[in-house]
């Protein structure tokens, strides 16, 4: 029993459909659920089976009474089947428990599912690819339509076939779900990431990320420390965004001999793309094509922002919606992914570790697992902390960079974090020479203040620091100056500013005197 062709476009055309049916594969899968539903049909609709893939009318209807079933936890069997027919408002369409006795007839066995399933999906797609190509055709020939609308509606038919490829896990009961035995993926970085996790690294601009990153990817791929922990072995692919590969080429081999690995073929796979990058749209569907079936248990992207597009990192929309393809990246080749991401400006000393990242604070909450290396007081040394989802938390220890990796200082404390802030209020030069510049009485405009701060060599940037330092200390104060026809003049003074009293309307004003300055 074929599906009707009428009212189509182009029905000659359609009649090939026809040709794109694996009967036998159809009652096979059909009769595989008959042997063993309980173990079968969790299996087809994780594999995104629907009625759909069935181009026998009567073999569509059997999957939906089959998968009706299986959700209301009935055994599918002679006497379950027959109640249900009973009920059925046209059971003929099924052909009754005779057809049901031949379906159960066309497997061998319940494990033949994944056998039959390939000629079921692969003939779907093609059937749906034919209909949207006709559809198209049939539009394209149509003078009254733009051809703008074909391609619409290929791309939206398109995606509709692919939609219907998949589906959502069933809904589970938490008592059968504690009864599973589900066994743990496997820690690559242990204590700190799971196989088919993500994890960022995040830093300041001087923290060597990308080092960081290609000592993380060799470590897993030869089995050695990285940092201060253990790993477990397994190939990885680096995808290099940013370095020229001759550069990247020697990168290898410093951190290959400085942490004395014999290279090996096999184990690391590097894919240089710079020149190549592209928005995350058009390449994650690329490298789940390039890594399917090669087995990596990491896959690193650097940098990130490679893959950006016209995303902006700032937007939780846009982040979230480049976090959830890396997710599908993840789950489809069952590796972890890692990537760097970057500190946010100003003292990182204040923050949170997760609150260090810049742009959304979906890149600082997304990610399953987290580390973080922070400026420390010590020249060169990092405080390295963790936020973790699925594993205990990670003692906080130092590293400190030793060209060409960092290496844990343990006898530092990583609670010694560098503080900008405290830094400059040591400056007590610079803060006597601003002060000196101020009168005892009286007020300088600010122009005039920065200007002679700038001659006797404090910066722009510095003055204005140790001027709002010396304010929330209240040795200064910030005048406005009020001046006729213009705008107020900024100033500052030792003293407060003098409340204004009520001018006399009679008396003319007259310009603001100002103290002679040596």
């Amino acid at each position: 029993m074929s599906r009707s062709n009428g009212h189509h476009p182009a029905n000659q055309d359609l009649g090939a459909l026809d040709k794109l049916c694996n009967e036998p594969a159809e009652r096979g899968v059909l009769g595989c659920v008959i042997h063993d539903s309980r173990m079968v049909m969790p299996q087809l609709e994780r594999a995104g089976v629907m009625a759909q893939w069935f181009h026998n009318l009567r073999h569509a209807r059997w999957f939906n009474l089959f998968r009706d079933m299986h959700h209301a936890d009935e055994v599918v069997d002679n006497v379950t089947v027959a109640g249900r027919l009973k009920l059925a408002k046209r059971p003929d369409e099924l052909g009754g428990l005779e057809y049901f006795t031949e379906l159960e007839a066309s497997s061998p066995s319940a494990h033949n599912w994944s056998y039959y399933l390939p000629d079921l999906r692969g003939l779907f797609i093609r059937r749906k690819t034919i209909e949207a190509a006709l559809h198209v055709v049939a539009i394209a020939r149509d003078p009254l339509k733009p051809f703008d609308s074909a391609l619409d509606d290929l791309a939206f038919t398109m995606a509709s076939m692919s939609k219907n490829t998949s589906s959502l896990p069933d809904i589970q009961d938490s008592c059968r779900l504690c009864e599973s035995i589900i066994s743990d993926p496997l820690e690559l970085v242990h204590g700190i990431l799971h196989k088919g996790s993500k994890f960022a690294l995040g830093g300041g601009s001087k923290t060597c990320k990308t080092w960081v990153l290609l000592d993380l990817a060799m470590s897993i791929a030869y089995g050695v420390n990285w940092l201060n922990f253990k790993t477990s072995q397994g190939p990885v692919l680096f995808l290099n965004m940013e370095i020229h590969e001759n550069f990247f080429r020697r990168r290898i081999l410093r951190v290959a001999e400085a942490k004395d690995i014999q290279l090996q073929p096999g184990l690391l796979d590097v894919w240089n793309l710079r020149g190549f990058s592209a928005p995350f749209s058009e390449l994650i569907p690329k490298i789940q094509k390039a890594v399917k079936d090669r087995g990596y248990v990491l896959i690193v992207l650097d940098p990130i922002y490679k893959i950006y597009g016209d995303l902006d990192e700032n937007n939780a929309g846009d982040i979230s919606r480049l976090m959830n393809e890396l997710e599908r990246l993840a789950q489809s080749s069952a590796a972890a992914l890692a990537f760097a991401a970057h500190f946010s400006k100003g003292n990182q000393s204040q923050k949170e570790v997760i609150d260090r990242i810049s742009g959304s604070g979906v890149f600082a909450r997304d990610p399953d697992s987290i580390i973080t290396l922070t400026a420390h007081e010590e020249p060169n040394a990092f405080s390295v902390d963790s936020s973790l989802r699925n594993l205990p938390p990670s003692a906080p220890f130092v590293v400190k960079w030793q060209y060409p990796l960092m290496t844990p200082e343990l006898s530092l404390d990583p609670t010694k974090l560098k503080n900008p802030k405290a830094k400059s209020k040591n400056t007590k030069s610079e803060r006597d020479t601003l002060l000196k510049l101020i009168p005892d009485s009286g007020h300088i405009s600010k122009s005039t203040l920065l200007s002679r701060a700038q001659s006797k060599g404090i910066g722009l940037n510095r003055c204005r620091g140790i001027l709002s330092e010396l304010t929330d200390e209240h040795l200064l104060w910030e005048w406005l100056i009020q001046r006729p026809k213009l705008r107020p003049q900024p100033a500052y003074a030792k003293e407060p500013q003098p409340t204004p009293s009520t001018p006399d309307p009679t008396i003319p004003p007259t310009e603001v005197s100002h103290p002679s300055h040596s």
